[in-house]
């Protein structure tokens, strides 16, 4: 199952267009995977990336930070050298990173399928629509009955709790 489908499938349960969603539901759906107990999930990766305006781009299945090192072997230290906000390692201003420095990133990530997307076991897809769908109706809490909202929460705990 890819991150589209299960967009798709809370769209649908919810009743709201794609397009006007599509960018918030899959934040939503990193942060339900960040939450979940996914260690035996993730696959541990390694990747060469080059540094602009002091930062880098994680990628797109990335979930845990391992160590983030140069090709000499430095190793920066997370909360010390770095921050990692949103989808970006954020270097310390102290530290004058050049752009275009390669770096080498081991992070533990989803498993990609053959055209580098994101896959996730089938069994997530209850769980993380659940999420979306107690996000999006405690954010449009006048359009959903308090009963509704808190059974979207109460699903995605009971579907987290199961895939654990």
């Amino acid at each position: 199952m890819k991150i589209d489908d299960v967009i798709s499938a809370a769209c649908e349960e919810l009743g709201v267009g794609y397009e006007n969603n599509a960018l918030w539901f899959e934040i939503l759906t990193n942060q339900a995977i960040g939450t979940f107990n996914t260690a035996t999930k993730l696959d541990i990766y390694q990747e060469c990336l080059k540094t602009q305006d002091s930062r880098i781009c994680l990628p797109k299945n990335y979930s845990k930070f391992v160590n983030l090192n140069n090709k000499y072997g430095h190793c920066w230290v997370e909360g010390v050298d770095f921050s990692i906000q949103g989808r970006y390692i954020i270097f310390s201003s102290k530290l004058d990173i050049p752009d275009e420095l390669e770096v080498v990133l081991r992070y533990k990530g989803l498993a990609l399928d053959e055209d580098g997307e994101i896959y996730m076991p089938d069994k997530w897809e209850r769980m993380l629509v659940s999420y979306i769908c107690y996000k999006y109706s405690r954010k449009y809490h006048k359009e959903y009955p308090a009963y509704i909202i808190q059974d979207y929460k109460k699903e995605f705990s009971q579907q987290k709790a199961s895939n654990g």
